[in-house]
Formats: C-alpha cells, structure tokens, sequence
C-alpha cells in the first residue's frame, strides 16, 4: 500500500521540479535576452553617432571650402572653383537594358559605363 502512495509523491515531486526548471529558464532568458537588446541599442547609439560626425566633419569642410571660394571671388572675380577633395561621380541606371550611365561634368551627357568591380 506505501508502493502506491509513493508513486504519485514522487511523480508530484518530480514534476514541481521540472516546472521550477521551467520558470528559472524563462526567467534566465528574459534576462539575457533584455541584456542583448540593451547592448544591441548602445552599439546602435555608438553607429548612428560617429557617422552624425562624420557627415558633420565633410560637411564643415565642404562648406568652409566654399566659403573660401566665395572670399577669394569677392577679392578676384575671374577665379575658377577649387576642386572637390572627394571626387564625386553622377551615376544612372536604366532598368530598361540594365546599363550603367555616368554624367560627363564637362559635356552634361550621360556616357555608358561598365559596372565597377566588387
């Protein structure tokens, strides 16, 4: 008769124990996982910052490279404009026939070009 007590005893015990099991699993994983969102956001943060200053950077350089260009206008009107510290191209593509075209600054006409390697 105490055999059969036992048993469902046992199964009870054993199955508060794997429930416990459960929760403290759930719980750990609600943990990291806030953890992991957390890190995630500040390394966001820390991206979306040093590319704010770099934007402001090139932009501050192109704007005083500008107003330079302006003063010395002022002071010698028939001055040409100072080149570009980045080279900048104008691209187009035509979904048509799939082709690459470039802008040709000097004739503005648009020239076929070959896609650029990876």
């Amino acid at each position: 008769m105490q055999k059969i007590l036992l048993r469902p005893l046992f199964l009870t015990v054993a199955m508060a124990t794997m429930w416990l099991a459960l929760l403290l699993l759930v719980w750990l994983q609600f943990r990291s996982s806030s953890e992991l969102s957390v890190a995630y956001e500040q390394r966001l943060r820390s991206g979306l910052s040093a590319a704010a200053d770099s934007f402001r950077f090139d932009f501050q350089s192109e704007l005083s490279i500008l107003c330079r260009f302006v003063q010395s206008l002022s002071q010698n009107p028939s001055a040409s404009p100072p080149p570009s510290p980045v080279p900048y191209r104008v691209l187009r593509f035509d979904a048509r026939d799939e082709t690459l075209s470039m802008l040709d600054i000097d004739s503005l006409r648009w020239t076929k070009r070959p896609w650029p390697e990876a």
